[in-house]
């Protein structure tokens, strides 16, 4: 260690929190290597707190966290050790990545300089976890972006692999060229801490570091410009850095300089790698004194979280109705978490309401990661309960089930029976007269607690009827007919009557039906239920046909006109005779002859009527004539 980081420790030893030890420092090479980017090369320098100092010995016992730190233009990381001699004895592992050390031919390569840090973290805390490490079990899971000027800009890049890193720190950052590390900060919604020197001729606040703050998005992120500091002192005056300078000269000396930024950044990531309160207090006092910086922030940092009082209202009756409120926190930014006693998150509000009986625990967190917890006990004020009951089922359908027997413990105030549709339809512990369903008794207590419980009375079933098919009568001939009934009945017995009630059948089909409307009883003998279905037979009438105008006997050779009822049939005889609507008997010999008049309704029936008629033989009567002469002209 340098003789001049001898203060460096001494202000570890002053300010940490007891929880954090002092160690010395151990140190190792990685010579990684990124698969992700075709086996990228990306060798590391890393230094860890160690129980006695050298190379590869091992590490304390602890998880700590990980500093991946870019050094800057053609500065080699050896120039940045003074940062690993400050933070490792306080609790850090601090790596180096040593790519993109090149200068004008190859230029670096920004955007990948900034994946190598970002990779580094990661890599470092794979080793954590790798038994064969010498870091196996030593490497903690928070961690932060850092670097100077090329290192600075390209540790807000590396925030565009991991946008989730805890914090980035860096000292006289630098935009970069082939991604934007003024972009990057504007992405960047961590805990941000940039330091800058007033006497920096290199990289000046505006287009650099002062543009990185202001695009910053972050809640919590500080600017700190050292009174007199210049860029390469904060490589402890690299030689070609130095020769950017060569006009410009320091306020304060090397020394100071970096005293000054290690007193910044110490509580900072003590704060928010460690989560280590007492360092909120520290913070806060650099930000009041101000000596020998000029600070911009936004952090408002609590230095601690103060919880008390409480008002608990008892859950009663099992409803979810306890309270806890009027608890009083002090602090800056307070975050509220309750928890229950299976751990779950149940709030996030100061108070609580709709508790059930549990041990609730409120966990208050400030805007520096600082919490207190309290427990609370919400108990329980048992209300009314039901027990028992005797269920009497109904029979055939009927309303002659019933529910009695129910036991009620407690101070009973009121009985309320509902059926499915939420009808009242009781307000007696028993009841009856129920018909098959789903009944609800609700019993309420003088505390207003209520108890439901449901009960389900069934039913002797009714036998169930289902399809049938139906064959209408035609024409009045007493062709109709049901058939294809179906029934559940075990013991069935069947009986048909028509509308009059005259029976007309006891098996399940049933023919020979004129049109009409006909009963099905059937019972079910198995349990005495008894079910009916009315069935209606459609049908057409019988068609009829009559005529008038034939005699009995005629021996007249006139024509006999016919009149057909009703009209449009037509007349027909096997003897001949029939001339459209009259008989001709001179047209058939002397006898009995039938005359058949035949009709055919709307609905395709027919009918006929058959009349007889007697013809005598006809007698001829002539007319004699005597031929006169005629004379000529007459």
């Amino acid at each position: 260690m340098n003789n001049k980081n001898l203060t460096l420790l001494t202000l570890c030893l002053l300010i940490s929190n007891v929880l954090f030890a002092q160690f010395s420092i151990g140190d190792t090479f990685f010579p990684f290597t990124d698969p992700a980017r075709a086996n990228r090369s990306v060798p590391t320098y890393v230094f860890y707190p160690a129980n006695s100092a050298g190379n590869n010995v091992a590490p304390a016992v602890g998880e700590f966290p990980v500093i991946s730190f870019g050094h800057g233009f053609s500065i080699g990381w050896q120039d940045y050790t003074w940062v690993a001699d400050a933070l490792v004895p306080c609790g850090y592992i601090v790596a180096f990545p040593d790519t993109e050390t090149g200068s004008i031919a190859p230029p670096p390569d920004h955007a990948e300089f900034g994946r190598d840090i970002a990779f580094v973290v990661q890599a470092i805390q794979a080793e954590g976890l790798n038994s064969g490490s010498v870091l196996f079990n030593a490497v903690g899971s928070t961690a932060a972006f850092a670097g100077h000027s090329m290192g600075g800009g390209c540790s807000f890049l590396a925030t565009t692999s991991n946008p989730s890193i805890d914090a980035v720190f860096n000292f006289a950052a630098a935009e970069t060229n082939n991604a934007s590390a003024i972009a990057a900060a504007g992405n960047y919604s961590g805990k941000v801490l940039i330091i800058e020197g007033s006497d920096d001729c290199v990289t000046p606040s505006a287009g650099n570091t002062g543009d990185m703050y202001n695009g910053s998005p972050s809640n919590c992120k500080s600017k700190v410009n050292i009174t007199g500091a210049s860029h390469c002192q904060f490589a402890s005056n690299n030689g070609v850095c130095t020769l950017g300078e060569l006009f410009c000269s320091s306020g304060i000396n090397l020394a100071t300089q970096e005293q000054l930024t290690i007193d910044w950044v110490k509580p900072f990531v003590d704060l928010y790698l460690k989560n280590d309160c007492s360092a909120a207090s520290t913070w806060n006092d650099l930000v009041a004194a101000s000596a020998g910086v000029d600070v911009v922030s936004n952090c408002n940092v609590s230095a601690g979280v103060n919880v008390s009082g409480g008002t608990i209202i008892d859950e009663t009756c099992n409803q979810m109705n306890g309270s806890i409120s009027g608890v009083s926190a002090t602090g800056s930014g307070l975050v509220y978490t309750w928890t229950d006693s299976n751990g779950n998150i149940v709030g996030n509000t100061v108070s609580i309401m709709n508790l059930s009986a549990d041990t609730y625990t409120l966990e208050v967190s400030d805007n520096s990661g600082c919490s207190t917890q309290l427990d609370f006990t919400v108990s329980n004020i048992p209300g009314i309960t039901l027990s028992g009951g005797q269920i009497s089922d109904s029979n055939c359908g009927g309303f002659d089930g019933s529910i009695t027997g129910i036991q009620v413990n407690g101070n009973l105030n009121s009985v309320v029976w509902t059926d499915a549709n939420n009808n009242t339809i009781g307000t007696t512990l028993d009841i009856q007269n129920l018909g098959p369903g789903i009944y609800t008794i609700t019993v309420t207590d003088d505390n207003g607690c209520e108890e439901q419980a449901s009960f389900t009375v069934t039913d002797t079933s009714v036998p169930n009827l289902s399809g049938g098919t139906i064959s209408d009568e035609n024409c009045g001939n007493m062709d109709g007919s049901i058939i294809g009934i179906t029934d559940d009945a075990g013991s069935p017995a069947y009986t048909w009557t028509d509308s009059n009630g005259a029976t007309v059948g006891n098996t399940l089909d049933i023919n020979n039906l004129s049109a009409g409307t006909y009963t099905l009883t059937v019972v079910d003998n198995s349990t005495g239920c008894v079910v009916s279905n009315n069935y209606t037979v459609s049908g057409t009438a019988a068609a009829s046909a009559s005529f008038s105008g034939l005699p009995s006997s005629t021996s007249s050779a006139t024509p006999i006109g016919l009149s057909g009822t009703p009209s449009g049939g037509t007349f027909s005889s096997p003897s001949g005779g029939i001339i459209f609507n009259s008989f001709n008997p001179a047209l058939v010999s002397p006898g009995i002859h039938n005359v058949t008049y035949s009709y055919s309704d709307s609905n395709g029936c027919s009918a006929d009527d058959t009349q007889s008629v007697l013809v005598i033989a006809i007698t001829y009567s002539f007319i004699n004539y005597t031929l006169g002469t005629i004379a000529p002209g007459e």
